[in-house]
Parts: C-alpha cells; sequence; structure tokens
C-alpha cells in the first residue's frame, strides 16, 4: 500500500486481524496497524497490541 508521509509518498504494510466468532460464524476485525514493510519488530509487535 502507498501512503503519504513528510509529504512523499511511502511504501507501507497494512496488517489486520480477523477472528470469527464460532456461535454465529461471523468474522469480526480485531485489529489494524499499518508500519514500515520490512522491520521485524512492527511485525511482532501488533499480536501484543492485540492482548492489551
Amino acid at each position: 500500500m502507498k501512503a503519504r508521509q513528510n509529504d512523499r509518498i511511502v511504501s507501507v504494510a497494512v496488517i489486520v486481524a480477523v477472528g470469527v466468532n464460532n456461535s454465529n460464524d461471523l468474522r469480526e476485525v480485531l485489529g489494524m496497524d499499518m508500519g514500515p514493510p520490512k522491520p521485524t519488530r512492527f511485525w511482532s509487535a501488533f499480536p501484543r497490541k492485540l492482548v492489551r
């Protein structure tokens, strides 16, 4: 995905967590975040944000 950052267009990663409610099979968005596409810290920090 592309986003504007400091008057420049840059590539960003968008990560979305989706869960399924077993009682009625509905999908729910549990969280979403945007960040740099490469750093591992961004990817590993996202699940910890969901727990909070």
